[in-house]
């Protein structure tokens, strides 16, 4: 759909109400704007202090989270593994460890210290691949420790379908 109404709708916080009435909304330091092709557009400022200030907060908002976790959910794991077969259906599957920086890794391996051999058993499970991109996170620059900047996010798609082309000619 154009936008995914439904998608907007499940997700659904107030302050989304914008974004689905106008297709735009500008925050503090954001301004959010759907694309004719369903693309949610963010533009946050890239100045240093509030790059800073936003990385420092998630940060600090993740480890507040912890407590309430333990480890992987496992309804959210069932679910992957029934949009894997869902997708295998498709055509080919990879599953892809998108990078962040070293400080919000952290905080993903206090929750699951194990999350890439759990997934590398996964992808040998369902023989589809698993391309972990975190080797690679000093290449690209967030906005704030997980969300890549629009031209990181740019070269990151190019970065992955170069590994995903390898991969390919590799397996023919």
């Amino acid at each position: 759909m154009n936008p995914n109404i439904e998608y907007l709708l499940e997700s659904f916080v107030p302050k989304n109400e914008a974004i689905i009435r106008n297709k735009k909304r500008k925050g503090m330091y954001q301004t959010f704007y759907v694309q004719d092709n369903g693309w949610l557009e963010v533009t946050i400022e890239s100045d240093m202090i509030s790059r800073e200030f936003r990385t420092k907060n998630k940060i600090e908002s993740y480890r507040n989270r912890l407590v309430k976790y333990n480890g992987i959910s496992e309804y959210r794991w069932d679910y992957l593994i029934k949009t894997i077969n869902l997708f295998k259906e498709q055509g080919d599957v990879y599953l892809v460890r998108i990078p962040v920086i070293e400080a919000m890794l952290e905080v993903e391996n206090e929750l699951i210290p194990n999350f890439d051999e759990k997934i590398e058993n996964l992808a040998k499970d369902y023989q589809i691949p698993y391309i972990n991109m975190m080797p690679f996170n000093n290449e690209y620059e967030f906005t704030d420790g997980n969300h890549l900047t629009i031209a990181s996010g740019k070269k990151f798609s190019l970065d992955l379908a170069s590994q995903m082309k390898k991969l390919k000619s590799n397996n023919n």
